[in-house]
């Protein structure tokens, strides 16, 4: 596990995605006979790439090198823990206010990606995210839906 967990701040997209992918699998099992959340709440690692994923999409001039543009893996792992049934205490300290809020005004509708989508309900089905976050979040994705359409209508009139 430490090796994926380490393969996640590797430089090729695609060997950190896989092993992002591979452990968020992993931690989504419940292993008979073992106190899985015993072990996810003491994983140092799983907490360095939740707080690196949260820092650079929060405050990317403070994220490390070897971690901006990489965060699609580290989402896949913070997903599964928003998601297990009794999620690492820690995440609420990473997930604050402060760093959700500038997470939000760092995206925009043509930075906005399915991994972020799916980090945004996760942090909303964990009760995370407050009502003006969840407005914010709303009017982005509506953005994001205007920009698409716009794009396709323009793409159809191109053709024609």
């Amino acid at each position: 596990m430490a090796v994926l967990e380490g393969l996640i701040f590797y430089s090729d997209l695609r060997v950190a995605m896989n092993c992002g992918l591979c452990l968020s699998m992993i931690l989504g099992w419940e292993l008979p006979g073992m106190q899985g959340t015993i072990v996810i709440t003491k994983n140092h690692w799983s907490r360095m790439i939740v707080e690196e994923l949260a820092m650079s999409l929060a405050v990317p001039c403070l994220a490390s090198k070897s971690f901006i543009n990489l965060h699609k893996p580290a989402i896949h792992v913070a997903v599964t823990l928003l998601k297990l049934p009794k999620v690492p205490e820690w995440m609420r300290s990473v997930f604050d206010d402060s760093c959700i809020s500038g997470i939000i005004q760092n995206l925009a509708a043509n930075n906005l990606s399915t991994e972020i989508v799916l980090l945004f309900r996760a942090l909303l089905n964990s009760e995370y995210l407050k009502a003006e976050q969840i407005c914010s979040v709303n009017q982005l994705l509506q953005a994001c839906r205007k920009q698409k359409y716009t794009d396709n209508s323009q793409d159809e009139s191109a053709k024609a």
